[in-house]
């Protein structure tokens, strides 16, 4: 096999893993949809889903750290590194709803 086909097989298991996970993330978006119901049952499944979105997120930063060096140890780029700043803008940037979705609950709860 070329270089050239090894290129393209890559590319498209890429493609297909990148799929497979939008779909898990688009369902987890339906089923935050459903918790509207206001149910036992579906408060319980919403905040189980939460809880395992943030495992998700907190594994990526771990796998992401830096080294004695500075550079991230999964990269091998300067850290940080691009995950760990977009995993960092997506939680904190002020225009995102999860930064306002934190203020209000920080509100609700003083």
């Amino acid at each position: 096999m070329s270089t050239m086909d090894e290129c393209a097989v890559r590319a498209d298991a890429y493609h297909l893993l990148q799929q497979d996970i939008y779909r898990h993330l688009e369902e987890a978006e339906y089923v935050a949809e459903d918790l509207l119901e206001d149910d036992e049952d579906s408060i319980e499944l919403g905040s189980m889903l939460l809880v395992e979105l943030s495992a998700m997120i907190r594994g990526m930063l771990g796998l992401h750290r830096t080294t004695p060096t500075g550079t991230c140890r999964t990269c091998g780029g300067p850290w940080p590194c691009h995950v760990v700043g977009t995993i960092y803008t997506m939680v904190k940037d002020p225009q995102r709803p999860f930064v306002e979705l934190m203020r209000r609950s920080a509100a609700e709860s003083e």
